[in-house]
């Protein structure tokens, strides 16, 4: 990974819940200073457009035929996880299909459309999720250290003891 990861943060259907949630990180400026934001929906970047990126981060669920950036939801991501080096699908809606429509990898207990792109896939269900979790994924990225995954590709040291 760069000394400094490029991050692609696309929107899918959903509240933007888990952006507001990880703008409550308490580090937020420190990680701001160890990546760079190629766009992202609610803070200052440039234009979106289909470019290379080190971490494609998707919040909100998929639909068919969801118009976006003037072509379709599925067509932009599916466009971008080519791009992408890491994937990471944040929030129920991304990760399981919420009450909204699809999971990138998952759509409720079936495979998804991106099932066959699980393994640059790390899954960060929650409603919001919390701002820490996705922290410490983007952390352990920039590190280059290995994130253990479960059978539904969350990482193991989050999700192993669910409470």
């Amino acid at each position: 990974m760069p000394l400094k990861p490029k991050i692609i943060w696309i929107d899918g259907v959903g509240c933007n819940g888990c952006s507001h949630s990880f703008f409550n990180l308490p580090n937020i400026e420190q990680l701001f200073n160890k990546v760079e934001f190629l766009y992202h929906p609610l803070i200052d970047t440039p234009e979106f457009k289909i470019q290379p990126c080190d971490i494609l981060i998707v919040e909100g669920a998929l639909r068919d035929n969801f118009p976006k950036f003037g072509s379709t939801l599925i067509s932009i991501i599916e466009k971008l996880f080519i791009e992408a080096k890491q994937i990471i699908a944040i929030g129920s809606c991304s990760s399981f299909g919420g009450i909204f429509g699809k999971g990138l990898i998952f759509e409720s207990e079936i495979e998804g459309k991106f099932f066959d792109c699980k393994k640059k896939v790390i899954n960060l269900p929650g409603c919001p999720i919390h701002p820490e979790w996705l922290g410490y994924v983007l952390g352990m990225i920039i590190l280059n250290k290995k994130i253990l995954v479960d059978e539904l590709n969350r990482p193991k040291e989050i999700y192993a003891y669910p409470s």
